[in-house]
């Protein structure tokens, strides 16, 4: 397991360091504000700092210590949460900010099984018409409408 813990976060830690480099190239800020570059900066960054944490951890543990956690445990789990963010990623433009993220919100929190379904539902929509209100309204971001053009 620590062998390919080291090998992950290599790839990862390239993975976060040419996004993060690609998105110079798409101007980080501009006059009224964050630019298109700024979140993959940022994600980016937090990724290739995430997995440079996880290579210098498994780099200096001794041999005999096992660095599995809860995480992998449940990887039926793990592989939904991943498909949801794939599905994110591969629909954004298609059916829109609000609609992509009301439908991966109500799939982490069904799969988190915390919460009744009239909660999900609730959720879901607030947090997804909320940040959408939040970003274009406020901060003058322009997300994806997608089939729900009414809300330009």
């Amino acid at each position: 397991m620590r062998k390919i813990n080291i090998y992950t976060s290599l790839f990862l830690m390239l993975l976060g360091l040419a996004i993060s480099l690609s998105s110079i190239k798409l101007s980080l800020y501009g006059r009224r504000g964050p630019g298109p570059g700024f979140m993959c900066f940022g994600t980016g960054g937090i990724l290739f700092l995430l997995s440079l944490h996880l290579f210098l951890k498994n780099l200096f543990f001794s041999k005999g210590e096992a660095i599995e956690g809860e995480a992998f445990k449940n990887k039926k789990v793990n592989l939904w949460i991943l498909g949801s963010l794939i599905f994110y990623t591969l629909f954004l433009e298609r059916l829109g900010y609000v609609l992509d993220l009301f439908i991966v919100l109500l799939l982490l929190f069904a799969i988190s099984k915390t919460m009744k379904w009239y909660v999900i539902v609730g959720s879901s929509i607030l947090i997804a018409v909320g940040s959408y209100v939040l970003f274009s309204t406020f901060l003058g971001i322009g997300l994806p409408t997608g089939v729900l053009n009414f809300l330009k």
